[in-house]
């Protein structure tokens, strides 16, 4: 499997791991990050991923990943 790292944290994440420009939190998936986004007052705003249902995994290179 190939990885990466989120560049603002440093945590090494599969290539497929979604990583938000804005709040550099990483997602398992487009979808994953995208349902996190929501257009508040006419901006963008990123939710907290818990508030909406989803869990944090930890990877085996113990980065943080919500699903």
């Amino acid at each position: 499997m190939m990885t990466h790292r989120n560049p603002r944290t440093g945590e090494v994440v599969a290539q497929g791991v979604e990583i938000c420009p804005a709040c550099w939190t990483n997602f398992a998936s487009t979808r994953a990050g995208d349902r996190h986004r929501a257009t508040l007052e006419g901006k963008r705003a990123c939710i907290d991923p818990v508030k909406i249902g989803m869990e944090a995994h930890v990877n085996s290179h113990g980065a943080t990943v919500y699903k």
